[in-house]
């Protein structure tokens, strides 16, 4: 008997490994062969991130909005700091303000250009948060930390190396791609029950900036009505200690900023072009936003996918009804979809790489060079593409009580 026992072990430890490497592929197993590299993964990940920035904001020099981004900073880090949101020029929150202040003193300091300090340092924090937005997501999954690891390691360098960063550095704004971070590291909190975490985390992103809100429908991954209360409760602090004091104490003209209807967004296949938005009319695009997230949370109830289909439908909203259309909006979008993939490990590892590699480059080329009403639909057929594959996939993949229940792998 025992030796029958024996062989049963160990053909069952086989199958366990063939299994391993037909789903994850051998190079998920690059964790336990190259010990020494994936211990050096953050680190190699955040000199990845700083080279790329470095790069394209030296190419790009004092462009986009650098200057005001530079400028903010100054004034949040000297006694004039209520005035810091005083013009209705600056939409991006304290948070990324502070990282922009904070790299500006640190350029003064080694004699680096503006642009260049604040490009660095912002870098810094999208190669982290990177990191830890992919250990939130892959927890929801309950990978093992071998594949974390390597899965981990692999995502962050094909965004970094297909496109996603480039395009956030050449254009000097990583603030949407830090919101996005944010928001899909709360959404893994909220997915293992820690949504008291899940609210700051929360609040955190829109005190970045505010666009944030529309996806605040990832406070409610598996909460109960409580633990949904506690989490709202949680990111409504943490937003007005963001913004409270620059209200109280000084001028906050951030609700006071309007924009013209562009040329190749997708709103100009409706009207013509210089017509007006204004606050009033982002409060309809968040309203729009948070309506498709919910709608895509109640589709992916009690699913994995929910921490990575719920922003990424949220944010395709909210594009769809924008009156501009910049590159830099999309990487935040394409962030959800390949840490989904990742996520899901529906490929290879190589086969992972390979495919979202493609499609990022292709995306974020297509977004580079599109305008005008070739532009306008591009966005359009995109968003609407993203908001359908959310809740297609979403009603679609097994929920993870059901896989629990049936002794198959959470990760699917």
């Amino acid at each position: 008997m025992s030796s029958v026992l024996s062989e049963a072990a160990v053909t069952s430890a086989d199958w366990l490994r063939r299994e391993e490497e037909r789903l994850f592929g051998r190079y998920a197993l690059a964790a336990q062969r190259f010990p020494r590299l994936f211990r050096l993964r953050v680190p190699i990940v955040i000199a990845v991130y700083l080279a790329i920035a470095y790069v394209g904001q030296d190419l790009n020099g004092p462009g986009g909005d650098a200057f005001l981004f530079a400028g903010a900073g100054h004034t949040l880090l000297s006694s004039h700091w209520a005035d810091t949101f005083a013009s209705s020029t600056l939409q991006s929150g304290p948070i990324f303000v502070l990282l922009e202040g904070i790299g500006l003193r640190l350029g003064d300091a080694f004699g680096l250009p503006y642009w260049t300090g604040g490009g660095l340092v912002t870098a810094l924090a999208c190669a982290l948060l990177m990191v830890v937005a992919c250990r939130a997501v892959f927890a929801a999954y309950l990978l093992d930390g071998r594949t974390t690891a390597a899965r981990e390691f692999s995502a962050c360098i094909v965004f970094a190396l297909t496109g996603g960063l480039w395009v956030v550095a050449m254009y000097a704004h990583p603030d949407d791609l830090l919101v996005t971070l944010l928001v899909l590291i709360a959404a893994g909190r909220a997915a293992t029950g820690r949504h008291g975490q899940a609210g700051v985390i929360f609040g955190l992103a829109a005190g970045v900036k505010l666009w944030a809100l529309v996806a605040v429908a990832v406070l409610l991954i598996r909460a109960s009505r409580r633990a949904s209360v506690y989490a709202g409760l949680m990111a409504a602090a943490t937003v007005a200690v963001c913004y409270g004091p620059f209200i109280v104490f000084g001028r906050f003209e951030m609700f006071h900023g309007s924009w013209q209807i562009e040329h190749d967004a997708p709103l100009n296949l409706l009207f013509h072009d210089g017509t007006g938005f204004t606050w009033q009319l982002r409060l309809f695009q968040a309203a729009l936003a948070t309506s498709v997230g919910l709608v895509v949370l109640f589709r992916t109830r009690g699913r994995n996918c929910a921490v990575w289909l719920v922003p990424a439908a949220a944010i395709a909203a909210r594009l769809l009804v924008d009156p501009r259309n910049i590159a830099y909006y999309y990487p935040p979008v394409l962030v959800c979809l390949l840490l989904g993939q990742w996520a899901s490990g529906r490929l290879t590892t190589l086969g992972s790489s390979l495919v979202t590699g493609a499609w990022m480059v292709f995306a974020t080329c297509s977004f580079a060079i599109t305008s005008g009403v070739v532009g306008s639909w591009w966005v359009l057929v995109f968003c609407v593409g993203v908001i359908a594959l959310a809740i297609r996939y979403g009603s679609s993949e097994v929920r993870s009580d059901q896989q629990q229940s049936q002794g198959l792998p959470v990760a699917s």
